[in-house]
């Protein structure tokens, strides 16, 4: 990554980790994975961080149901969007993110170490987690 964009990256990590509710070493990790996927014009949206636990769950019955609009694969029973820190503050370590090429995009997460949910069973294209 060139001194730039790891310039971004680290300018960015605050609203990463504040802003979506983020674990901090993942905050920049993302900033990274979203100046990388901008830079590839890819054009990241990111949709969701941090969830409370009952979101998440009220995600799932909507799938359940299904009234699956806005939602790409099923919600999982246990997931690093609920993540707190000790303090019991959002810490997740998940982040959903659109990009005009899921295929470049979780490649490109896999090269500088981040999961993506494209590689799943039952895969969740623009789903990102800390490995």
């Amino acid at each position: 990554m060139s001194p730039e964009m790891e310039n971004w990256a680290l300018n960015a990590t605050n609203y990463f980790k504040d802003g979506l509710g983020l674990d901090g070493g993942f905050a920049r990790q993302t900033a990274r994975l979203f100046i990388l996927l901008y830079k590839h014009g890819l054009n990241p949206q990111i949709t969701s961080g941090f969830r409370d636990p009952g979101k998440q769950k009220r995600m799932q019955q909507l799938w359940d149901a299904g009234q699956r609009a806005g939602l790409r694969a099923r919600p999982a029973s246990i997931s690093k969007h609920t993540e707190t820190n000790w303090i019991g503050k959002p810490a997740a370590k998940a982040v959903d993110m659109k990009a005009n090429d899921e295929k470049l995009a979780a490649k490109l997460a896999q090269s500088i170490g981040i999961g993506s949910g494209l590689f799943f069973a039952s895969p969740d294209p623009g789903h990102y987690y800390a490995i």
